[in-house]
């Protein structure tokens, strides 16, 4: 349980989000492996109460057989919310993937310049491990610790704020869902603690994926087991 909550199954999915502890204390960039590391496993702590709630409310409650028309509200919800996801779900695969198929997200310049730092990083990093393995010499490439903190740097000051900003739109769309999911979990569950279950999971996957998205455009937390001085 995570200290100064109230206990488990007394919170709203509102609560949770609001509490969650997603406000980074410096630009992404600036993050160091360590302190990466520090900030998901603080995350993750808080998401696996959240769905320790959420498994406790399962087992306390029971679903209602829906009526035809409930059914029927049912669906159009996860319609919405289906159509939602798969939003968000193709603009964080294209920033992965630096495609062009959202050009006010990610326009062709920064797809250029970001495609052209993530290769010399990785070249770089090739580098390093050619070094290890003796395939290589410093003196090969005195200045490869220099390009390489360039090359990160160029790339993150790109992508770094454009998961961000991904991450921030999904959030205000959460929010404005957030009554939807209400709905549905009172359609399947019609006691009070377990009319919240949709909505909490609805909140876990969102912080689930900030740990996971909140960083990627930062090379140095991506690369992390393949960085560093031979």
């Amino acid at each position: 349980m995570i200290i100064g909550l109230p206990g488990i199954g007394q919170k709203t999915a509102e609560e949770y989000l609001d509490k969650a502890p997603i406000k980074l204390s410096k630009e992404v960039c600036a993050f160091t492996k360590e302190e990466f590391e520090k900030f998901s496993d603080h995350l993750k702590t808080y998401c696996d109460t959240l769905w320790e709630d959420i498994e406790l409310r399962k087992q306390s409650s029971s679903m209602t057989e829906l009526s035809a028309a409930n059914y029927q509200k049912a669906l159009e919800i996860l319609g919405k919310i289906t159509d939602n996801g798969a939003k968000y779900m193709s603009q964080y695969y294209c920033l992965t993937l630096l495609c062009k198929d959202y050009p006010e997200l990610l326009s062709g310049d920064e797809i250029s310049r970001a495609t052209n730092y993530s290769n010399k990083f990785k070249d770089c990093i090739q580098f390093r491990m050619d070094v290890t393995t003796g395939k290589a010499k410093e003196s090969d490439r005195p200045n490869w610790r220099k390009e390489s903190l360039e090359a990160e740097l160029g790339f993150c000051q790109i992508m770094g704020p454009k998961y961000l900003k991904v991450l921030g739109n999904d959030l205000d769309d959460l929010r404005r869902l957030l009554p939807d999911y209400h709905t549905l979990g009172s359609l399947y569950f019609p006691d009070k603690s377990g009319s919240e279950i949709e909505a909490l999971s609805a909140v876990h996957n969102y912080l689930e994926k900030f740990r996971t998205n909140s960083f990627l455009g930062n090379l140095k937390v991506v690369f992390s087991d393949f960085t560093g001085s031979p």
